[in-house]
């Protein structure tokens, strides 16, 4: 990620200057970072410390709807995070973006593709929209998404609350 950074001009000026030479020099570091997250371990890592703070969370709690919602309407949905890092490794493939229109090019980012679903769900992208957030790295998921891949591959739903829901090992947490 430190690649993909570094390849931007130290000044944001530079890079509005002439950002497809940005953008070259950042495609052969996505690629990098791709095959890098290829690797089975280093994905495992990647997703225990993106979701989990590297061991310091046990749980991944997921809450489908909108933000606005009432709180006497809300759902939550746990999920142990042995469950979640060997799930979503084995549910997503990884693979870098290609240009959809006229004006982009490929390899800007690396994007999280839902076996499932067979439709992207998340990324990798570098942020460069702002001088405040310019060489910065953004990683995001779909809530809907992830919750679709663990729900069809973790067995076992219990609700020991109105609005809680547990799934597989987390399934312990109120019993």
């Amino acid at each position: 990620m430190v690649d993909c950074i570094d390849a931007y001009p130290a000044n944001r000026d530079d890079y509005i200057a002439d950002l497809i030479l940005a953008k070259q020099r950042l495609q052969p570091q996505m690629r990098k970072l791709l095959a890098e997250l290829q690797k089975p371990v280093i994905f495992r890592a990647f997703l225990d410390k993106a979701l989990f703070d590297g061991g310091n969370a046990d749980y991944l709690s997921i809450f489908l709807g909108p933000a606005n919602t009432e709180i006497s309407k809300k759902e939550f949905h746990i999920f142990h995070k042995n469950e979640v890092v060997a799930t979503l490794d084995a549910g997503m493939t990884l693979q870098n973006s290609k240009a959809r229109r006229k004006g982009q090019m490929d390899d800007q980012k690396v994007i999280f593709r839902s076996n499932l679903q067979q439709k992207n769900i998340g990324e990798i992208e570098d942020r460069h929209d702002s001088q405040t957030h310019y060489r910065e790295m953004k990683f995001r998921l779909n809530a809907q998404g992830v919750y679709a891949i663990l729900t069809e591959n973790i067995q076992g739903t219990h609700q020991p609350r109105a609005q809680v829901f547990t799934h597989g090992q987390a399934i312990r947490l109120f019993k």
